[in-house]
């Protein structure tokens, strides 16, 4: 059964032929009215806005990813600047159109590529001999549906968005948490006046779709204000990046203190010339919120682990990742030099602070990387019972035995799980991240 797109409420209000058909597992508007000319003549004189929300969607990533794109397209990827988009066909070895659409350079080796019709096939087909990934997926597809579907046996996402997703009869667990603490806040500009969540009734207020949008919900709802109504609040689904927010679009826009609120920080103030402030913006965290929750956890399919060979995967697996975090502790410089040799849209100073800020999340670790701890669990729980994220307590969400197996691994091998010395380090902010 087709399901409604993320501006289906939209379309529907306007659409007054009731003309949809199925795309791509979605309902899509065939036509607005009975007839289709004033859509046909806006497109040719005017402008017209088209739902592609069903286009099918594809990362591109590695060492050759822009070599993998080049072979591909009909187009010269070398002329593609990072952030730029090409229009572009591609076609079979006889010069046949197979299908069209568009590819975001991301970064150096970091495509976005769109499809009309599944296209994973071909790509895959394609890319021999290259060091590439191919991963369906785009901003508005969550890492459960990813997981759920069998095209990943790993997902990482918020611990409220698989709760939700459980509640539905999703059967994923969590198998580490290796961030014990919330890096989510919501900026606002000093001179608005915005300096709780309370104060943002009435107010535009940015935030990102798909799972990572619970925690400022429950803060709203806690503070009476409803999501869901725009007379309460304006609800903007808000793109990973802050340009709404330096255009003044919106009155507050999310930010993780690893990411976003750098990206503020690293741009100039047009009024003094000088880069923005601390002191220019207001940091309203969820921790001070009172509705912080977990944040990134690794998590599987409940029957995949029913295996037992699955499940010394999942230890091996756990145990890499768990050491790649602590020697990216020890090691912060090296590890934020692993990153820029790998083409990172963002650049040094930029990626400096992220190690640092994301050192902050993980470490100290007081029951060993990975493992979850019961008392953090059940407060996000509780929070997200509390404040409409899921309607009753949710039971067997999480298992800790693969991450303890994983963590004495480890430490078998001289490593240290807990980070209980690590100290934040004092992070210069660079013009444009630079």
């Amino acid at each position: 059964m087709p399901i409604g797109t993320a501006v289906h409420e939209r379309t529907l209000s306007l659409c007054e032929s009731l003309n949809y058909r199925e795309w791509s597992g979605y309902y899509a508007v065939s036509a607005y009215e009975a007839h289709h000319e004033h859509e046909y003549n806006a497109i040719r004189n005017a402008a017209a806005l088209i739902d592609v929300c069903p286009l099918f969607k594809y990362r591109v990533t590695g060492r050759d990813a822009a070599r993998f794109v080049d072979r591909i397209i009909t187009r010269d990827v070398s002329r593609m600047s990072i952030g730029q988009v090409f229009y572009t066909p591609w076609c079979d070895e006889q010069g046949k159109v197979i299908d069209d659409g568009t590819v975001s350079r991301l970064g150096e080796q970091a495509f976005r590529w769109t499809a009309a019709d599944p296209s994973l096939r071909w790509f895959t087909q394609n890319s021999a001999g290259l060091d590439v990934t191919i991963k369906p997926g785009g901003p508005d597809i969550t890492p459960e549906q990813v997981v759920a579907s069998g095209q990943a046996e790993f997902g990482i996402d918020w611990l409220p968005s698989l709760l939700a997703t459980r509640e539905k009869g999703g059967k994923l667990v969590n198998i580490a948490q290796v961030f014990t603490r919330s890096g989510m806040t919501e900026l606002t500009w000093k001179d608005s006046g915005i300096t709780s969540v309370a104060k943002m009734k009435g107010k535009k207020v940015g935030v990102w779709c798909c799972g990572n949008e619970f925690e400022l919900y429950a803060a709203l709802t806690k503070n009476g204000i409803d999501p869901k109504k725009s007379s309460d609040v304006t609800i903007v689904n808000q793109p990973f990046d802050m340009n709404l927010f330096l255009q003044r679009k919106v009155d507050a826009a999310a930010a993780m203190t690893y990411n976003e609120l750098a990206q503020v920080l690293e741009v100039k103030n047009p009024k003094t010339g000088k880069l923005n402030q601390l002191s220019d913006i207001n940091v309203i965290s969820m921790e001070s919120a009172g509705t912080a929750m977990l944040e990134d956890g690794i998590f599987a399919q409940e029957d995949w682990l029913k295996s037992a060979a699955n499940r010394a995967t999942a230890v091996k697996f756990l145990g890499a990742t768990f050491a790649g975090w602590i020697w990216c502790r020890d090691n912060a410089a090296e590890c934020t030099s692993i990153v820029l040799k790998n083409g990172p849209t963002l650049g040094k100073g930029h990626q400096t602070w992220q190690m640092n800020e994301i050192n902050a999340l993980i470490w100290p670790a007081s029951k060993g990387v990975g493992v979850m701890n019961p008392a953090s669990f059940n407060r996000t729980a509780k929070i997200s019972q509390q404040f409409g994220v899921i309607t009753k307590a949710p039971s067997g969400a999480y298992r800790t035995d693969l991450a303890k197996q994983a963590v004495a691994a480890i430490k078998a091998q001289g490593l240290d799980p807990v980070g209980k010395g690590w100290k934040k380090a004092t992070v210069k902010v660079t013009a444009g991240g630079k």
